[in-house]
Parts: C-alpha cells; structure tokens; sequence
C-alpha cells in the first residue's frame, strides 16, 4: 500500500471541511483566516512524522485556492485570478502570506531532526538511533534497502541541517576533523586541505596544546594551508572543557531580514522591509538607508546596532530578548547622542573626566584591554596592576594568533589575567 494511498486521509478531511463552509456567506477575508488557521493545521500532525507526497500538497493546495477565490469546491464556478505559488508568498512581496505546504512539511521534520540531534539522551532519539542509524549519526545514517514512512521524511532533510548547523567545540574529543562541519565560515566549513587519513578521521582535540587551553599553533601551521589555519585559530577554546555540541548557524540575513523578532521591530518603527529582493544582508541595508527620510535612518541604523548587540548577549550571557526593551534602549541612545556631543557654550571651558578610580586602600585593581590586528590574524592582550595609591605594580602582555570577536577576546583577557594572578600570588 503506497504512501499517498495511507495519507490520502488528510485531503478527504480537508475537503470535507471546506465542503461544511460552502453555504456560509463569507468573505474573502473571512476564508483566509479559516484557511490560514484551520485548514493548514489540519495536517500538521502528520507533516510533523511523514513526509507527504508531492500529490497530495498539490491537490489540497488545489482546493485551498479555490476556496480562496470562489468560495466552494466542486462546482466549476468561479475565476481563479492568481494560482497558489502566487499566495504563498510574504505580503510584502506581493502575496498573501499563505504557508507553501511541502516547505511547512519539510521545516517540521527538520525540527523533528534537530532534536534527535541536540538532545540524544532523550527517549524518542534513542529509540529512532536503534531502530534506524544504531553505529553511526544522524548525518551518516543512510536510507538502506526498504525505508519506512518515517525513515525517509527524516533523510529527506538531512542536507538541509547539515548546511544550517556547525559543531560548536568544547573539549574538542566528539569532532572529527575532516567530517563534521566546524570551521566559522558560511562558504566552505570543511577543511579544504588534503590531510592523510589518519589526521582525516582523529578528534579536533588532537590540535590542542598540551595543556588543552588553546590550539597548537605548530602543528596547526604545518597540516593546514592558509585559509584553514585562519578559520581554526580564530576558534576560542573554553578551559571548562565542555562536550563538543551542535549549534544552529543564524546568517546576518536571517537575522535584520527574515527573523520574525526582526520584523516586529520594524513594523514598530513603521519601516517597509523587503526580503524578496535581495539575497545579502549588504544590499539590502542599503537599499533600505537609501528610502528612508533623516529622522527614520538615525532609528534604522540604531535598532540595527541593538539587535546585533542583543544577539551577542542572549549568545555569551544567556540574556532573553525582548524587542520592546531592546528598542527603548536603542532609541533612547539615539536621543541622547546629539546632546551628549553637542558643543560647549560661551564661557564654559571644557572639564576633562577622570577615567580611572582609584581603588580602596589595601585592594589593587587590574585593568585588561585587547587589540584585534585582522590584517596578521594576531591578537594582543594587555594586562596592567596598580595599588590604591595608584603606583604601577606589574603588567603584562601577550600575543596571541588568531582573531576573536571582541566580547571573546575580552573574555579570554579576563581569563588569562586571573590565571596570571593566581600563578605569581598578586592576587592573594
């Protein structure tokens, strides 16, 4: 018995529930709403386990249009003025923000697989990696001689996860270095070098020095070309040693475009995105500079700056995001920036500010800054030790390969001068 057969279910429910809505007078408005909330649940359980056939999404999307157009099915009646691909797309590409059922079908198997991914201790995963992948992964399972239903919906989006996600590394012993997706670039994120198969197939902990708290730039230097001796230095590795995991890669586009905290943002502003035009995140941040009057870009450029910086913070401190708070704090920033750098009056000579306190007597106070040089991929850290009187106790400076983003680079400054305190005892 063939799938479409099994599933066909789910198209004699829907037409009986459109059918049930033919002697109602709605209008057109009113159908979509049924058809958004009603129709296009209807068959989310099942898109949630097994992929549907191409058929069946065809013909109930079929039945959706015509719904949409005529008001009833069956009866031959009644224009179509625009087929479904039309509908489906975002409002602000001149659609009407109706859901495409295979990409609906397709994005909840993938989230289905993600969880089998990221929580492998969990009950369902272990029975699906018996049952269908027992010595190997996710990504390496394959779909064998006779698949079942749900074998095949899982296969179906495996690519589609392995281009969106990358091994996030902690102590470096679950990855393989020339298998699993690693290095932090959108392109290419294999290593691109030939390597022997024993260094092929070994852990990425094998690149690490031997205390295990940075990489082993020597040896790194000598296995890998350029391109991939940049990617892996710039890699920050955490002396908590935590298990190797996979995380889900957001490009810059997803995140001002195409997220949906992003677009609520902008329909707070009042700002018109388009997100059917452009494919990078560069031509679309000038494109929309260039339509929006002076007022409105200072807010622009500043909700942009916020989502970015509430990004950073819901990734390095776990910090929710919350759009309201994230745009009163922009906004606010935006406000008070002219006033801050405004000009001193007549007759009022500039202060200068003491930057640096004192700290209270018996204590001492370290300061640390980082220097990005991205020109040699090379990192400088600085580290300076003062008492309360403010006389210079002792400082230090290293120099690291790689380049960090900044909140890393700060955070393996502040790292590396406790452990230089608790080594020389200053800190005691």
């Amino acid at each position: 018995m063939g799938k479409k057969h099994i599933l066909g279910f789910l198209k004699e429910r829907i037409l009986g529930k459109v059918r049930s809505w033919n002697a109602k007078f709605l209008s057109k408005a009113g159908r979509e709403v049924l058809l958004k909330n009603v129709i296009q649940a209807m068959s989310s359980y099942a898109m949630m386990v097994f992929l549907l056939p191409s058929g069946i999404c065809k013909e109930i999307e079929t039945l959706m249009n015509e719904h949409r157009w005529t008001g009833s099915v069956n009866n031959g009646k009644g224009i179509r003025w625009r087929t479904w691909a039309g509908l489906f797309a975002p409002k602000d590409a001149g659609g009407l923000g109706y859901c495409s059922l295979r990409e609906m079908n397709m994005a909840l198997l993938g989230k289905q697989a993600w969880r089998l991914i990221t929580k492998p201790s969990s009950l369902v995963a272990r029975i699906y990696k018996a049952q269908y992948y027992p010595n190997s992964t996710y990504f390496e399972a394959t779909a064998g001689s006779n698949p079942s239903f749900i074998r095949r919906g899982l296969l179906e989006v495996q690519n589609i996860l392995r281009d969106g996600c990358r091994r996030s590394i902690g102590n470096g012993l679950d990855t393989v270095i020339g298998k699993h997706v690693w290095l932090p670039t959108q392109d290419e994120p294999y290593i691109i070098t030939r390597v022997c198969e024993a260094i092929y197939l070994s852990p990425v902990a094998t690149l690490f020095n031997t205390q295990g708290t940075g990489w082993d730039v020597d040896r790194i230097n000598t296995i890998f070309d350029a391109r991939d001796v940049k990617l892996i230095l710039n890699i920050p590795i955490s002396i908590r040693k935590p298990q190797d995991s996979w995380r889900e890669r957001e490009s810059a586009y997803h995140m001002f475009v195409q997220c949906t905290e992003a677009a609520k943002i902008w329909n707070i502003l009042g700002i018109l995105v388009i997100n059917a035009v452009h494919s990078k995140v560069i031509d679309w941040l000038f494109h929309t500079v260039s339509l929006l009057s002076t007022d409105t870009l200072g807010k622009f450029i500043m909700a942009c700056w916020g989502v970015w910086q509430s990004r950073n913070e819901s990734v390095w401190n776990g910090i929710l995001f919350y759009a309201n708070t994230m745009l009163l704090r922009s906004i606010t920033f935006w406000q008070n920036w002219p006033h801050v750098n405004a000009k001193e009056t007549a007759g009022h000579s500039p202060t200068r500010d003491e930057f640096w306190v004192l700290p209270t007597i018996g204590r001492l106070k370290l300061n640390t800054d980082a220097s990005l040089n991205h020109a040699n991929n090379v990192m400088g850290l600085g580290l300076v030790l003062r008492d309360h009187e403010g006389t210079f106790l002792a400082a230090k400076n290293v120099r690291m390969d790689g380049v960090y983003i900044v909140n890393e680079a700060e955070a393996i400054n502040l790292r590396e001068a406790l452990s230089w305190l608790k080594d020389t005892g200053m800190g005691l």
